[in-house]
């Protein structure tokens, strides 16, 4: 039986990492979240970011 330790870690980064994205793009102004508009360079980025998280969880859960 595998420990189970390593993939709770590896997990809680990734948890980290995207509650970290989403601190990064909250706007704590008084600008209506509709009428926010990101830069493109900023979206795909947030884009790849999410992308590497998913990825990472997806070969967690299919790797016992």
């Amino acid at each position: 039986m595998t420990d189970p330790k390593p993939r709770q870690v590896e997990a809680e980064k990734i948890l980290d990492a995207l509650t970290a994205l989403s601190v990064n793009l909250s706007c704590h102004c008084d600008v209506p979240p509709h009428t926010m508009v990101l830069p493109a360079s900023k979206v795909r980025e947030v884009c790849d970011e999410i992308d590497e998280a998913v990825t990472a969880l997806k070969r967690l859960l299919t790797h016992p």
